[in-house]
This record gives C-alpha cells, sequence and structure tokens, in this order.
C-alpha cells in the first residue's frame, strides 16, 4: 500500500493527522486511531486512511522537498527494497525512511537475515532525527536461538540506529541534525531544499 500524495506522506512521517472535522488521528500498527477516544476503539484501517487523506488532499504544485519525499516511492527503489518491504505486514502500512538510509536498512537486514530468517519489521521509520528499527523475532529464533544471538541481534539494531545520526537521511551523504519545527539528519542541499516547503 503506497501513496505519492505529499499529505501522505507526511501523515506517515509525523505519525499524527488531522483531518478537515477536526478530528486527530493517530498512527498505530493495525491502523489509525480517533485519539479523542480515550479507549482508541475507533480504528480506521490503513487503505482506509490513506483513500481519506487523499480524497482531502488533491495534489497541486508540489515544492523540490515535497517532489523529492515523493519520488521515494518509485517503482526501481521499491523493487531494491523489497528485502524490507516484504518483512512489513501488510496491515501496518509499508512506509520506510527517505532513500538516504537504504544501505542502512539494506545491509542490517542482511546480517540480522542471517541470524533469524524470518523475523518481522515491525517498523522502520525517522524519529527524532535518527532511525528507528523495531522488530519481531521469529518463534523458532526465540526457542532455539542463544541468548548470546539475541543481544547481537538487537546490538546490530542498536549500532545502526546511531550511525543515522551521522547519515543525511535524503541522500546518504554525510549529514548532521537539522531542527525547524521538526528534526532530520540531512546534508546542505537537503536541509536547504527542506526550508522551502
Amino acid at each position: 500500500m503506497f501513496s505519492t500524495n505529499p499529505e501522505v506522506i507526511k501523515a506517515y512521517e509525523d505519525q499524527v493527522y488531522t483531518d478537515v472535522r477536526g478530528t486527530e488521528w493517530q498512527k498505530g500498527l493495525d491502523g489509525w486511531f480517533d485519539r479523542s477516544d480515550p479507549k482508541m476503539i475507533h480504528l480506521m484501517y490503513h487503505h482506509t486512511f490513506v483513500e481519506m487523506v487523499e480524497n482531502e488532499n488533491p495534489e497541486g504544485e508540489k515544492t523540490p522537498w515535497e517532489d523529492f519525499r515523493v519520488s521515494q516511492y518509485e517503482p526501481e527503489r521499491m523493487e531494491k527494497m523489497a528485502p524490507i518491504l516484504d518483512r512489513i505486514p501488510e496491515r501496518w502500512g509499508k512506509y520506510i525512511p527517505l532513500p538516504g538510509w537504504d544501505k542502512l536498512l539494506l545491509d542490517l537486514d542482511a546480517k540480522l537475515s542471517e541470524l533469524d530468517p524470518d523475523y518481522i519489521i515491525c517498523q522502520a521509520k525517522e524519529k527524532f532525527g535518527g532511525l528507528r528499527f523495531y522488530t519481531e523475532k521469529s518463534d523458532h529464533f526465540r526457542e532455539t536461538g542463544s541468548a548470546e544471538d539475541s543481544d547481537y541481534f538487537d546490538d546490530l539494531i542498536h549500532e545502526t540506529e546511531e550511525m543515522s545520526y551521522r547519515i543525511c537521511e535524503g541522500c546518504g551523504s554525510r549529514g548532521k541534525s537539522r531542527s525547524g519545527g521538526w528534526i532530520k539528519v540531512l546534508c546542505d542541499t537537503h536541509a536547504e531544499q527542506s526550508q522551502k516547503i
């Protein structure tokens, strides 16, 4: 499930969205929840949420940064990132960070899959400028893997997340933390483009 609509992409990056009626939605694993509902029982599944946001926000003229964000879902990249996307259950929404972290993700997946070929990716996203990579180990690995292997699995994720704070999420070159109502690790070029939103 993908969308090139800038508002859909922004909603999945921010994990929150306010619709035209003023309802605030919070992203969860299975879909989007109405934040005004204290019991969090009003769930909108991902495909329905994407359709709603697209209907509320017809695509118009985009800034260079928005064009770049949209380009991350081009078919060539989706094919390259299939090892990552295939591990994310469909119901959770197959959204990933910007292309600058592709090599980090693919290298990490190659190492993790040697330890646990059947692990699941719950989320791969940017948060507070850094990579967050949430996984679920397979039953087989939890039952038969050693404590050392399990710790090594977790250490590989932590090391990769730490590396992301020095790599531009836009292009993969050296970056640094930038802020402006948000925090992202960007190179000078992508930092300049992001200011044009």
